[in-house]
């Protein structure tokens, strides 16, 4: 019940975010205390930020994490953990400069805290000075975060909610057996006064079990159900996995998940002139 409620207030809060530009962040989140600039773990970040846009775009799967050791003192030991990746279909020099990005991002939207998560259409990076876990099914956070935004068309009826939600369990089953855990997927959409195409991403971190990505899947398609006003692109992330479905095709090669179009049903679009 508990991770239930956190969902529903971060489905709440960014439905009413302004829309930015597709090359910012869509979403963020700044977490505990704060680092003196200067500090060890200040130096440790300035080091993690400069280093990893590289050495991340050269890895075969688009991600890589850092587990920083930053002082010790009084017996106490400080940490850095991070975890930086891309969609796995986005061109090395891109993710590159994504992740440079989102550095900035998080220094400018999180000042000196000691934790930032930023998500961007194309990559997103994590840190914090408490360990990241690996599984989503143990960590001590359910941070969800998600995004609805709405076209110049307004298309209304039961046809084009059932093809999201369609779309969006088949895309589920194949990232979740697929040995990058990442699948690109389609669906027409044919009504009387419309013909559209559905266009979609998933992924989990490719060190997830499949299982665990299961899990978090299920976590980010509870959010999805919980959208409204009748969106027409949708984004959902958390550190483990990531959803986004448009109108407008956002990756490259060919889909691995195309799913044809149903019958015509009772369906109005409307178009919408600023």
């Amino acid at each position: 019940m508990v991770k239930l409620l956190l969902i529903v207030a971060v489905v709440l809060q960014f439905t009413l975010v302004a829309t930015s530009s597709s090359s910012s962040y869509w979403a963020f989140y700044c977490a505990g205390g704060s680092f003196t600039p200067g500090s060890p773990y200040g130096r440790s970040l300035d080091t993690v930020a400069a280093v990893l846009p590289r050495r991340a775009s050269f890895s075969p799967l688009l991600f890589n994490s850092s587990q920083q050791l930053v002082a010790r003192s009084h017996g106490k030991t400080t940490m850095m953990y991070v975890i930086v990746q891309c969609q796995r279909d986005s061109r090395r020099s891109a993710y590159a400069r994504c992740i440079k990005e989102a550095f900035e991002d998080t220094r400018r939207l999180c000042g000196f805290r000691v934790g930032a998560f930023i998500f961007r259409d194309q990559c997103s990076v994590s840190y914090y000075n408490q360990k990241i876990s690996w599984f989503p099914s143990t960590a001590p956070y359910h941070m969800v975060k998600s995004r609805w935004d709405r076209s110049d068309v307004s298309i209304r009826g039961k046809m084009f909610e059932d093809a999201i939600h369609e779309l969006a369990q088949a895309m589920v089953d194949k990232t979740i057996t697929s040995s990058w855990l990442f699948s690109m997927g389609q669906k027409a959409v044919v009504a009387i006064e419309y013909q559209l195409n559905l266009y979609a991403a998933a992924q989990c971190l490719p060190t997830l079990a499949h299982d665990d990505c299961n899990f978090c899947f299920q976590e980010l398609m509870l959010v999805m159900t919980l959208f409204g006003e009748e969106p027409t692109e949708g984004r959902i992330a958390s550190v483990w996995c990531s959803y986004r479905f448009a109108l407008h095709r956002f990756f490259r090669g060919r889909p691995t998940v195309s799913l044809p179009a149903d019958s015509l049903g009772e369906h109005t679009a409307n178009t919408r002139h600023n």
